[in-house]
């Protein structure tokens, strides 16, 4: 229209008949191109494009499910899908349980990885319970898809060796391979998707744990991508207030394959018994079963005759007390009978966690992770591993290196899994842990010059030195980049051992917070003994109630008095110690948890210094506040076999009200033998598997 408004304007000039002229001329040529361009239009009129749609959605708001339809609006799982947070966004499990037993009796134990025995080193879906562990994602449909059209749904390159795609077809499910296209008949229907995490975060630094889905959809001319950011969700270390799901005990005691060895320790044996060739066998074989009805001949008069040997009769007793003790809380108690051998430590080898995503109607997929204990030495620990395996339970390794020993590696025994723990939830000072927070140990020591804290066999005399004391510090980290649990150390390197366990509990109360510590109190203990001195009963046995393994002790022991005891010198001087220690942890709790001393339990305990290191201690007494806890009104201690005065026992006296005031059932465990004298208690030689219930939506 341009050019002919020109025209128009070139003839204002003519006279009034040439302008009329011009006018209708004029007006003709428009028609005229008018006509032409309405015919153009018709004929090359292009054909219209279907809007290009690549619409990828996950449960982005955490209820479970994946929206589409008219339900997307009220539940809307678009908003915010590519940036992660903890409060929002899609969530993932780490697949490392084992839903196709893959680990079996079938495999050699020394051929074993148990943290590799696991779902996300396949590429299949090992059945429905695998299948439930994975996370929903969905390419909606897009009906309009023109013939030409393809779609492709990556992994961002940062997690593409941390997590894996599958994509249903034809009612089966498939790996999806990078090199796959959608073609438009799949994407006129949709595409159907879950996702596969193969791994935790160890160390945010290298894998935040965040998982980048792609899909990119193209119609020949134009392409549109759409991400959805995933995370793996995080390990969250149980607490003991949680109700007990399944309980682990030691399938033998330690040394009680060594009965011909031991004759000088435990007593009287028969001679004809320990030459017989078949005793080797013994040890491999369940003390409980050696001593049932399925025995050989030989086990069975073994068993008989010498009551399943000191260790033996005095691990059974353990058993028996315990699973008695788990029966209070729970009707049909679930035990495992754990192969240990001669490492019955059953805490010291793993820690359990779990890890949760949401599912619909407000329930929760959760995975149970026992965290193997930061010791690659341990190859005790690779049969008990193997039956903690298990669908809905998988295993996490993490440490330094596979070096025995490693500097990097930190210390041995503080890298025992009895050394970490969970303050259980609470809110002080203006910030709430609502999950808790982890609790382990660490600190400073007097250590032999070029060893350990118990090379008590290397060259050099006695000199010691002070040194760090710490677990492995990957380890550490991993715990603490999950970032719920900001993790908490105490002073622990003074004792021998080293763990937590020997000095706090946590246990459930009806209070505000829901919970009270439970306190080893020396001072406590030694009040105790004082205090029955000086009512005259000095002459009164330290220990009672052991006459059933005095012969696996010391006769001096067994005859040790109250005034034997309240005179060492020794004794007293490790108790100012010891207290004075744990004076610093108490501070150090309260200071960050703002307990109140209403909320402390405080129970006696004894510390004495151990033979291989006069500036290391371990308890001279049952360890009372190393206990567990079996339900919201009982927990487990170990037998005291403390002085009895007017036929009672001064320390399960104390004890038993101490905890009666909390609300608190107490059910006493034998443990004297094969615990208590290897520096241990019932916690140590047992684990318990946690339902963490609606303390699953960490979200």
């Amino acid at each position: 229209m341009q050019k002919i408004t020109h025209l128009l304007v070139i003839h204002e000039g003519a006279t009034a008949s040439k302008r009329k002229v011009s006018l209708v001329a004029g007006l003709n040529i428009i028609t005229t191109l008018s006509l032409l361009v309405a015919a153009s239009a018709v004929f090359s009129a292009p054909v219209k494009r279907p809007l290009l749609q690549a619409d990828l959605r996950a449960d982005v708001n955490r209820d479970g499910i994946v929206h589409a339809g008219p339900d997307s609006v009220i539940f809307d799982d678009k908003a915010g899908q590519s940036m992660w947070t903890f409060k929002r966004g899609a969530i993932v499990l780490p697949n490392v349980d084992d839903d196709a037993g893959r680990c079996n009796n079938t495999v050699p134990l020394e051929q074993i990885s148990v943290a590799t025995c696991n779902d996300s080193t396949d590429n299949q879906i090992n059945g429905s319970q695998d299948f439930a562990d994975l996370a929903p994602l969905r390419l909606m449909p897009w009906p309009e898809a023109p013939n030409g059209a393809i779609a492709e749904i990556k992994i961002a390159p940062a997690a593409q060796v941390k997590a894996r795609l599958f994509f249903e077809q034809n009612g089966a499910w498939r790996q999806l391979l990078p090199n796959k296209r959608f073609t438009a008949n799949t994407l006129r229907k949709g595409v159907n998707l879950r996702l596969e995490a193969l791994d935790v975060v160890r160390d945010k630094r290298i894998w935040d744990g965040r998982i980048d889905v792609i899909a990119k959809v193209s119609d020949g001319q134009a392409a549109a991508t759409e991400r959805v950011q995933f995370h793996v969700a995080p390990l969250i270390l149980q607490s003991d207030l949680l109700p007990a799901k399944k309980w682990y005990l030691p399938g033998m005691p330690w040394g009680q394959d060594e009965l011909a060895a031991a004759a000088g320790f435990i007593g009287r044996v028969d001679s004809t018994l320990t030459k017989a060739p078949e005793q080797a066998l013994f040890g491999y074989r369940s003390i409980l079963e050696a001593a049932g009805s399925n025995a050989s001949g030989f086990e069975r008069t073994l068993a008989a005759r010498q009551k399943l040997g000191l260790l033996g009769s005095a691990y059974k007793a353990f058993h028996d007390e315990f699973v008695s003790a788990a029966r209070s809380a729970s009707p049909t108690p679930r035990i495992a009978d754990l192969a240990t051998f001669e490492d019955p430590w059953v805490q010291d080898m793993f820690e359990l966690a779990y890890a949760a995503m949401p599912k619909p109607n407000g329930k929760f997929q959760v995975m149970h992770i026992a965290l193997r204990s930061a010791q690659p030495q341990r190859f005790g620990a690779k049969g008990p591993l193997q039956e903690v395996l298990n669908p809905d339970t998988g295993i996490v390794e993490q440490w330094f290196d596979s070096a025995q020993f490693s500097p990097k590696n930190g210390d041995d025994s503080l890298n025992s899994t009895g050394n970490f723990g969970t303050i259980p939830p609470y809110s002080y000072n203006g910030k709430t842990y609502p999950l808790g927070r982890i609790l382990y140990g660490q600190g400073q020591a007097w250590m032999r010059v070029g060893g350990g804290i118990i090379d008590s066999g290397l060259p050099g005399g006695d000199e010691l030195e002070l040194r760090e004391r710490y677990p492995d510090r990957s380890f550490v980290r991993l715990l603490t980049d999950q970032g719920l649990q900001k993790p908490l150390f105490i002073d622990t390197a003074w004792l021998a051992v080293g763990h937590i366990d020997e000095l706090v509990a946590f246990v459930p109360a009806g209070t505000p917070r829901g919970w009270k510590l439970v306190l080893a109190d020396p001072a406590l203990g030694w009040r105790l003994m004082t205090e029955s001195y000086n009512q005259g009963y000095g002459a009164t046995r330290f220990l009672s109630k052991l006459q059933r393994w005095e012969a696996g002790l010391p006769i001096e022991f067994v005859q040790r008095t109250v005034a034997d005891v309240v005179n060492d010198p020794k004794l007293a001087r490790a108790q100012h110690v010891a207290q004075a220690k744990i004076a610093g942890v108490l501070n150090k709790l309260k200071s960050e948890t703002g307990l109140q001393e209403s909320e402390i339990i405080r129970v006696p305990v004894l510390f004495e210094p151990v033979y291989f290191n006069q500036r290391s201690f371990a308890t001279l007494t049952p360890d009372a506040a190393n206990l567990v806890v079996l339900g919201k009104r009982s927990v487990a201690v170990a037998k005291q076999h403390g002085p009895l005065i007017g036929g009672k026992d001064i320390f399960e006296q104390t004890i038993a009200s101490a905890f009666k005031s909390a609300g608190l059932s107490v059910f006493w465990v034998e443990d004297y033998i094969q615990a208590h004298g290897g520096i241990g208690e019932i916690h140590c030689q047992s684990n318990v598997l946690r339902e963490p219930g609606p303390m699953a939506k960490w979200w």
